[in-house]
């Protein structure tokens, strides 16, 4: 479990250092987050403070936003 989580966090780090995502090249940084995760039972979700999903690799990225399941998480996320 350690060494999965570890993963995890190795793999975000990566996502989050991308020139697409510094850039603002949204779409990019999603098919990267697509092609990261393969194969891994992982998704990625970017929660607007809003609580409305950014983006997620579980659907389509033109999707159109849903609120999240776990507000409490989102919240505490944001709170720093």
């Amino acid at each position: 479990m350690e060494r999965e989580i570890a993963a995890n966090i190795t793999t975000l780090r990566v996502l989050a250092a991308s020139p697409a995502l510094r850039a603002g090249d949204y779409r990019s940084f999603y098919d990267a987050s697509v092609v990261a995760l393969a194969g891994t039972n992982a998704n990625l979700f970017i929660v607007n403070p809003d609580f409305s999903t950014f983006t997620s690799t579980r659907a389509p990225f033109d999707s159109p936003p849903n609120m999240t399941n776990d507000i409490a998480s989102s919240e505490r996320a944001f709170a720093g």
